[in-house]
């Protein structure tokens, strides 16, 4: 029975997982509370996240915090962008549900569709960001060309992060229930399950760039 819990052993290395995601998601939550520094937060849990699921760094605090000091000054623009699309959109869908014209259908539906497009790219945003150093603007058009390149990673990552919000909408009473799994670990939890599509495209955007070395 105490081998279950010995270093190495297969269920320690799950348990020790799940409270570094826990502690993760927590830091992320905590460093997200002054809204600028919520890009500078959510790169620095995918580069957290990113080492956990490799089992690499030094220690959970000191990965997130390294990461989160390095990204801290451009993260601000890249936050007020996600503030500004998020606060435009939510003003969208409340002009739209009091509209009542005929053509909601058809407008709702752009309107969707322009979320998905913000949610995906400001995943690849805050993957680049975690990964590369970059201007702003480059990390966007990057951003929408791995969006392009990958669409089938791209849709997935889509319905993982939006899982949360489905589920409330369909069922909002056992949302609520598990309120509490969701703030010690729900949002790092996505960030793993986005890692097993980012991983790979990591490696080939490595590999890539190693290719433009060698040829300068």
């Amino acid at each position: 029975m105490s081998n279950m819990y010995q270093a190495g052993n297969p269920f320690h290395s799950f348990l020790t997982k799940i409270f570094d995601l826990c502690l993760s998601n927590i830091l992320w939550f905590i460093c997200c509370i002054p809204l600028v520094t919520t890009a500078a937060s959510t790169s620095a849990l995918y580069y957290t996240v990113l080492k956990i699921r490799n089992d690499e760094g030094s220690g959970v605090i000191k990965t997130f915090f390294h990461s989160f000091r390095g990204n801290l000054r451009q993260s601000v623009s890249v936050s007020l962008l996600l503030i500004t699309s998020t606060v435009i959109l939510i003003a969208d869908f409340h002009i739209l549900g009091h509209s009542g014209k005929k053509t909601d259908a058809l407008m709702y539906g752009g309107c969707i569709t322009i979320a998905c497009l913000v949610i995906v790219i400001f995943t690849y945003v805050f993957f680049l960001m975690a990964k590369f150093e970059n201007k702003t603007s480059a990390m966007f058009q990057n951003a929408w060309k791995l969006t392009v390149r990958y669409p089938l990673s791209s849709i997935l990552m889509l319905c993982i992060n939006i899982s949360p919000f489905v589920w409330f909408m369909l069922s909002p009473e056992t949302f609520y229930n598990i309120f509490w799994i969701w703030l010690l670990l729900g949002v790092a939890f996505l960030v793993f399950l986005d890692t097993f599509f980012l991983a790979p495209i990591l490696s080939v955007l490595i590999e890539s760039a190693k290719k433009d070395a060698d040829n300068e």
